[in-house]
């Protein structure tokens, strides 16, 4: 598959994929909802679980792409891992990318931090990691007749609750508050 374009095209491509994912997890839910409820890790409704993994990936990567657009559209110079973003306590604790960005582009770099310390994101994050890192992870599920409206995770004994359209709307905004700002 070739590039499909700029970072919106991009982003708009991810977040549609994540979007996928999340309709497949209703529609398994739909087939199969006493057997969801009663015992997920069936056959038949184990793909639920995958589409769940794969729709927080979705989500999560288009953070990432977003970071990487902002590095290539404001001439930041990163390239690879170099682009990335970590927790903040202190000044030193930024990496060279957080730092550059800060200097030159310091309400971008406010808006991305502002992100990456809420609550929605922080859920998102320990979901993926975990997942990447650990494998199956504990869920509860929040539905209704025809319809999940959360997966909750459950890591290291903390249940995190959010509405799966949450995540896509919330990283939807995200990236819209970037990709408007003028680039140089």
């Amino acid at each position: 598959m070739k590039d499909i374009g700029d970072g919106r095209n991009n982003f708009v491509f991810k977040l549609s994929a994540a979007k996928y994912h999340y309709k497949m997890i209703n529609l398994i839910f739909r087939k199969n909802k006493q057997q969801v409820i009663t015992n997920i890790d069936l056959p038949n409704t184990r793909p639920l679980i995958y589409h769940y993994y794969a729709f927080t990936y979705e989500l999560y990567s288009c953070f990432d792409m977003t970071l990487h657009y902002i590095n290539d559209n404001y001439n930041l110079g990163f390239s690879g891992k170099s682009i990335n973003w970590r927790p903040v306590t202190k000044p030193s604790d930024k990496n060279n990318f957080q730092a550059a960005l800060e200097k030159r582009f310091p309400k971008i770099y406010s808006t991305i931090n502002e992100v990456y310390n809420s609550e929605w994101f922080a859920a998102l994050k320990a979901t993926r990691e975990y997942i990447a890192h650990h494998g199956i992870i504990g869920i509860m599920l929040e539905y209704n007749n025809d319809k999940i409206k959360g997966i909750n995770p459950e890591i290291n004994g903390k249940v995190f609750h959010f509405d799966c359209n949450l995540w896509g709307e919330e990283m939807s905004k995200f990236f819209n508050s970037i990709y408007s700002r003028p680039t140089v």
